[in-house]
């Protein structure tokens, strides 16, 4: 799983529980948005750096993490059944 300085790598993905985010920089908040950019969830994550996908139907979504009071890039995350 290849890290860059400044982004992220979520794992598992495609994901169907839940999902951690790899990356140097301390993480506080996610952001899941729809294809179409609404947003949908926002999670405020831990040490372990994992959230939970809830009620969430299976299709794309993006992910936007933040880290030391910025928004970093955006991924995507393929939900399964």
């Amino acid at each position: 799983l290849a890290e860059t300085k400044s982004g992220f790598v979520l794992y598992p993905n495609p994901a169907n529980g839940n999902v951690e985010i790899l990356s140097p920089i301390d993480m506080d908040r996610v952001c899941l948005r729809t294809i179409t950019g609404q947003m949908i969830e926002l999670h405020e994550i831990s040490a372990t750096k994992k959230f939970e996908l809830k009620n969430l139907s299976a299709g794309l979504y993006y992910v936007q993490a933040s880290g030391n009071g910025q928004w970093m890039s955006t991924k995507k995350l393929l939900i399964l059944d």
